[in-house]
């Protein structure tokens, strides 16, 4: 079933190019060009989002707000205005948004690609972007009893939430107990975390898995405004995006693949991509983190790390071919999804020869699972042939050599070389040495891949 949109505007020729726009884009739309006409639209049908024009006559735009918040509870709501200016005549400021139950304030003439993408996209986890400082955010400290299940953890050292918290943030004190200590909209800055942190001994927050979302485009923003300016690379820069990979992952793996995650995915790949790019410094950071607590780093982290900075010193590498290697890594495991508990994290070592067979079906299950998204072909063959080694020892098909997309050998290094560090717990620099020293073991990769590694890492 398509999303339906209510347009509220004058009947003119550019509101009706703007509902063409969108119909062709298998969206369903209704058009009324007054608010009275827009509240019994609202009451008769449910809309996942309304384009209202703040001039709308017979029915104020305030008054259609109000009706809507309280008869379309959770719809997504965008003003039309000639200019923000407007607004501020009228005493409504960004602060005032959210509480009016607008979602984004659009500017006209209308701009028919930026409403179809708010249209589709526009969900809970984008409402950070008017969030303000309230006095209604903060208050004391109490008690709540929930379920463990619908909390997400993140060591407090990967947190990011800038000055203003983004969701309500809570302390773990006992099963099914928390403390929550900083309501939404609540002031919190670095000094209050240092309080926490060094005072309280708080090493983990929590938050309210439904709020995952929201989470992961604040970070994403976080970081493509942070890495604009060219800024250095830091270790807590590091431990930040590598919060955002692991919810990343946790939210594909809790809700499946959607158009969102997919674009969510790319910011992340663009974001890490940049990083490796413009920070020379970085494998010195990289080897900080890691020495200083070597479990910290996910394997679906490392992974994509690793591939950005092979793909940095390929000298044929273009942006394209760099995003389908940082997705393709993003994905990798995907196909773990399909894969018996119990497997997913044994190591595979420890594994019998029924459990192996299990396990060598993952890149196939992954191949499924990515087959009717709208992922390039290049990243799902990623997915397929990323543990396939040029000797011909890898799976699911036992490739060799060229046979063996280019693209999937690197993620493949990426990922064993991931796997190596964190089992031995050592750093980058270190699993490069131990890595060359195992000649048996080093002929299953690309050696291209190995070098560009290398150049990377110096």
């Amino acid at each position: 079933m398509s999303k339906s949109v209510l347009i509220c505007d004058n009947y003119n020729k550019e509101v009706h190019a703007l509902k063409k726009h969108l119909e062709e884009s298998n969206l369903e739309v209704d058009l009324v060009n007054n608010g009275k006409d827009a509240q019994l639209a609202i009451a008769d049908k449910k809309y996942s989002s309304i384009v209202l024009d703040f001039d709308i006559k017979a029915h104020s735009s305030l008054e259609v707000l109000t009706f809507a918040r309280v008869k379309s509870y959770g719809v997504n709501i965008f003003l039309a205005v000639n200019s923000e200016a407007e607004l501020k005549e009228y005493g409504i400021e960004k602060a005032d948004y959210e509480k009016l139950g607008i979602n984004a304030v659009i500017e006209k003439p209308y701009n028919e690609k930026k409403i179809l993408e708010l249209v589709e996209d526009y969900s809970a986890e984008k409402k950070w972007k008017n969030l303000t400082d309230t006095s209604s955010g903060s208050g004391e400290e109490r008690e709540i009893r929930a379920a463990d299940d619908d909390f997400t953890k993140l060591p407090i050292e990967e947190f990011y939430t800038g000055k203003v918290a983004i969701f309500d943030l809570y302390i773990r004190i006992g099963n099914g107990r928390y403390i929550k200590f900083v309501h939404r909209g609540g002031e919190f800055s670095k000094e209050r975390m240092d309080y926490y942190r060094n005072e309280k001994k708080v090493e983990v927050l929590y938050f309210k898995t439904k709020e995952r979302a929201t989470y992961i485009n604040f970070v994403n923003d976080y970081l493509k405004k942070y890495l604009s300016k060219r800024r250095s690379v830091s270790v807590s820069v590091l431990k930040c995006s590598k919060g955002l990979i692991d919810n990343f992952v946790d939210d594909i793996y809790l809700k499946g693949l959607s158009k969102r995650l997919v674009d969510e995915g790319k910011d992340i790949c663009d974001n890490i991509y940049t990083m490796v790019k413009q920070d020379s410094s970085l494998s010195k950071y990289l080897d900080e983190l890691l020495e200083s607590d070597p479990e910290s780093a996910s394997h679906s982290f490392l992974t994509t790390i690793f591939s950005s900075i092979i793909m940095s010193n390929m000298e044929w590498a273009g942006k394209i071919s760099c995003d389908y290697v940082s997705q393709g890594a993003l994905l990798h495991r995907i196909g773990y999804l399909k894969l018996p508990e119990e497997l997913r994290e044994k190591n595979i070592t420890s594994m019998s020869i029924e459990e192996l067979v299990v396990y060598e079906t993952y890149p196939s299950h992954g191949y499924d699972l990515l087959y009717n998204s709208k992922l390039p072909q290049q990243v799902k063959q990623i997915v397929y042939q990323h543990r396939e080694y040029i000797n011909g020892e890898g799976f699911p098909n036992h490739l060799f050599g060229t046979r063996i997309f280019p693209l999937a050998k690197i993620v493949s290094f990426a990922s064993d070389f991931a796997t190596l560090i964190q089992d031995l717990r050592i750093t980058p620099i270190a699993g490069i040495k131990k890595l060359i020293s195992d000649r048996e073991n080093v002929v299953k990769y690309d050696s291209g891949c190995i070098k560009a590694f290398i150049m990377g890492l110096k």
